[in-house]
């Protein structure tokens, strides 16, 4: 299954039966499958179907693994905040209210938070960093 879950996490059906798998199925044997999601996060967050999908993903991790994918998210934040679907994830992971992620997510654009905060869509998240 790991080579076709990219295809299926961007699929509108397929990625409610992948959640439906790793939900369902023990982490152990799936535990290639989340590597695979992992490798691919950008690509996951910053794509229309599959960045709602990593939301719900996000929910039923075990701490380590959604502490795994969070910081990956965040290695990626000064792009997906600008990005009309990935900064829907990144309001996500500050939704968490997590003060190391936000303080993390704060560190990185604190330079550009002028100009990201005119953008279309990096506004959304400097409201949110707002908040903290």
């Amino acid at each position: 299954m790991k080579p076709h879950c990219l295809n299926l996490i961007k699929d509108l059906n397929g990625g409610h039966i992948l959640l439906k798998i790793l939900a369902t199925l023990d982490f152990n044997l799936t535990s290639n499958i989340y590597e695979e999601l992992k490798l691919n996060l950008f690509e996951i967050s910053t794509h229309k179907h599959s960045c709602c999908v990593l939301q719900k993903l996000i929910d039923f991790l075990r701490p380590e693994a959604k502490a795994d994918f969070i910081l990956k998210i965040i290695s990626n934040v000064s792009h997906l905040v600008v990005d009309k679907y990935g900064n829907y994830i990144v309001q996500y992971v500050l939704m968490q209210k997590n003060a190391d992620y936000a303080h993390r997510i704060v560190k990185i654009i604190k330079d550009e938070i002028f100009p990201l905060s005119k953008g279309k869509f990096s506004s959304n998240v400097v409201e949110k960093v707002k908040r903290f």
